[in-house]
């Protein structure tokens, strides 16, 4: 009885069958390794990246705060009382200040104006206001503020510019006509002023100038 020659033969084939499996599923894992590195190694450099940028373009300070923020800290810098300061449509020159005695007198009128409540005093801002461009603006008081030693900010008296001779409040100024405006305020009776901040709108950046 002859032998069957592909009785012999059919383990073999199963071997190199399991061995080009081990081999095909070996290169596989090691694929998917390398990708998996690949794919790791770029996140990880896209994210220093970023990071790296981001602490590159992070601003360092505010350059507009220093030049904005009220109080005595920055008052050496600002403009004096005589210098001309601008802002919006209107050119400002403060002239002087007043407070006290007299400066209450002005607002009360002879009696018919406005009384200065007690621990507080009237204060008087005289300057000339003159609109350099080229369309009217109005002015205002209320436009106006005032800051102390502490860096408190004071509001315009409008009340008392009611009763104020002399006083310019809520006049329309057309370009080229300069106005003298007397703008009251009322503070601490021991208290002063060391900065008023000058506007020519409600919407305006402002311009500080210094009493100091």
């Amino acid at each position: 009885m002859s032998d069957n020659p592909k009785t012999g033969s059919e383990p073999q084939i199963i071997k190199a069958n399991k061995k080009r499996h081990i081999g095909r599923n070996i290169g596989i894992i090691i694929g998917a390794v390398i990708l998996v590195s690949i794919i790791a190694s770029a996140l990880s450099g896209g994210s220093s990246t970023s990071s790296s940028t981001a602490r590159t373009s992070a601003p360092t300070g505010n350059p507009k705060s220093s030049s904005t923020t009220a109080g005595p800290a920055t008052t050496a810098s600002l403009a004096g009382i005589g210098t001309k300061v601008y802002d919006g449509d209107f050119a400002f020159v403060l002239n002087n200040v007043n407070c006290g005695a007299a400066a209450a007198a002005a607002v009360n009128n002879d009696g018919f104006g406005e009384n200065v409540p007690a621990g507080a005093q009237e204060c008087l801002v005289s300057m000339t206001v003159t609109n350099d461009k080229s369309q009217a603006q109005t002015f205002f008081d209320s436009n106006q503020y005032a800051y102390d030693a502490q860096n408190r900010q004071f509001s315009a008296d409008t009340t008392g510019s009611i009763y104020l001779q002399g006083d310019q409040d809520a006049t329309q100024v057309n370009p080229g006509v300069t106005i003298n405006a007397v703008v009251p305020f009322q503070i601490p009776q021991n208290d002063a002023i060391v900065k008023l901040e000058l506007h020519d709108s409600g919407f305006s950046n402002g311009v500080a100038v210094s009493l100091k």
